[in-house]
């Protein structure tokens, strides 16, 4: 009697991803925009996580130093947690519900010149370009940039 072994392929070695069925549908100069706001949300996700550590520290002085304005501390430190935290996970997680709570986390820096008017205008820009990126049927990065190597001259 032979013993048969069998060997099968570490579930984290396969690629189960499914194309998604509009990327056939888009155009080659339509793909890459589309790459391209993939990629500037990604870039987004440090700059909020960087503004919003800086937003912390900033609201924390204000809140320790008593000769300073403490209420504005009060704000700053729960707004700063949250653009820190959902800004970075929703730009490369891209939940439904990712890119209206960008949008409105993006609303307040633009009052602050220049940083915070930049940051928020780039990602205002880029979250209102990005809705088939986001959501339960939203494209992954890893499929936009797959197809874009696939066809890129």
């Amino acid at each position: 009697m032979t013993d048969i072994t069998a060997v099968a392929v570490p579930l984290s070695h396969v690629d189960a991803t499914i194309e998604h069925p509009s990327l056939k549908a888009l155009g080659f100069v339509q793909l890459k925009s589309l790459r391209s706001i993939s990629r500037s949300l990604r870039s987004l996700g440090f700059l909020w996580a960087f503004s919003g550590i800086v937003t912390v520290v900033f609201g924390g002085t204000l809140i320790g130093d008593p000769g300073r304005d403490n209420e504005l501390g009060l704000v700053l430190v729960p707004y700063g947690l949250a653009v820190a935290l959902l800004g970075p996970y929703s730009a490369w997680a891209r939940p439904a519900w990712g890119r209206t709570v960008c949008m409105l986390l993006s609303v307040p820096p633009l009052a602050s010149i220049p940083y915070g008017t930049l940051l928020g205008i780039l990602s205002l820009v880029a979250l209102g370009r990005a809705k088939p990126l986001f959501g339960a049927d939203g494209i992954p990065h890893k499929q936009v940039e797959a197809e874009y190597q696939a066809r890129k001259p």
